[in-house]
């Protein structure tokens, strides 16, 4: 993997960490950092954000947190106690993957003069066993450890090169 692309991933995971110590007021710990992900389908479980990115660098990425980790981070967020997963729950899991990635973009930017990175408007979805699909783009998993739950970074950059 080329220097700089492996400074975009590890961006986004320390812009994760920031932003969820700022909303959730706790510092979680990072459990496994670049596992590039085997072959070309991510199964995601939850609820999940998914941004798009381009500049200097293309590609996207994807917050992964479980049912109960979503609820507990809206009621961090809220203040409000909710037990299902609802439109207010899914928006709030839009936002979150929203400030991780606008924070990862501006330390991009700031690192490499001219990169112009830019984000898509972010997607949100909730379900189980979701399958995504990668085409020809590499994409590597940041797993991040929250109370009893986990928050999985997915992050794709075209032109990975592998060495």
């Amino acid at each position: 993997m080329r220097k700089e692309i492996k400074r975009v991933i590890i961006d986004f995971t320390n812009s994760a960490v920031a932003v969820y110590k700022e909303l959730a007021s706790r510092t979680i710990p990072i459990v496994k950092t670049l596992e590039k992900n085997e072959g070309n389908v991510i199964v995601v479980n939850g609820c999940a954000a998914m941004l798009g990115f381009e500049g200097r660098f293309n590609g996207r990425f994807l917050l992964n947190l479980s049912f109960p980790e979503a609820l507990r981070l809206h009621e961090a967020i809220t203040g409000k106690v909710v037990n299902e997963i609802s439109d207010d729950v899914l928006l709030t899991v839009s936002e979150v993957g929203n400030m991780i990635a606008k924070d990862a973009v501006t330390r991009i930017n700031d690192e490499f003069e001219g990169a112009n990175v830019r984000l898509s408007p972010p997607s949100v979805f909730a379900g189980k066993d979701m399958k995504l699909f990668n085409f020809r783009i590499n994409a590597y998993n940041v797993l991040l450890k929250t109370y009893d739950e986990y928050i999985r970074i997915n992050v794709a950059v075209k032109g990975i090169e592998e060495r």
